[in-house]
């Protein structure tokens, strides 16, 4: 919610300054990750079926991509030492997302 509303805020926590593009995509990262967890807690107790598959996909997918680009971000200082914090965050929901595509199903 930090990001719809008060984006400055929550990106000066980890030494990211923001113009009014940045507050903007910032505020539209926030409504896409609220959006994508509403979708993860209605999907919370399918079993597996395509649909089902399609979404751990997804969350595989972001989460991969999301720990690459806080890696580099923090690695280049565009992040504080924060930046590690999301970078563990995003390694353990992307093994999350792995066990339960490719492991549990087996």
């Amino acid at each position: 919610m930090g990001m719809i509303f008060i984006p400055q805020i929550f990106f000066e926590v980890y030494a990211v300054l923001l113009d009014a593009e940045g507050v903007f995509v910032g505020r539209m990262l926030g409504a896409a990750l609220i959006s994508l967890g509403v979708i993860n807690f209605l999907c919370r107790r399918e079993i597996m079926s395509m649909a089902l598959g399609a979404v751990l996909s997804g969350n595989f997918l972001f989460h991969l991509i999301a720990l690459i680009l806080v890696f580099m971000g923090t690695q280049k200082e565009i992040l504080n030492f924060l930046g590690w914090v999301l970078f563990g965050l995003h390694a353990l929901l992307f093994f999350g997302f792995v066990y339960f595509l490719f492991v549990k199903q087996s």
